[in-house]
């Protein structure tokens, strides 16, 4: 099963999606924003 993540960050509210592959623990980034602020939520999780 794979986990899709959405973030809105940026100045510009662009959506970041984290792929995460449930069994290996794999994950992707997709359309990063490129800010502070998508760093700070993925260290949330």
């Amino acid at each position: 099963m794979i986990d899709v993540l959405c973030f809105t960050v940026g100045a510009f509210q662009v959506n970041t999606y984290l792929i995460k592959d449930q069994a290996t623990g794999a994950c992707a980034i997709i359309d990063t924003g490129e800010s502070d602020e998508l760093v700070q939520q993925l260290q949330a999780l």
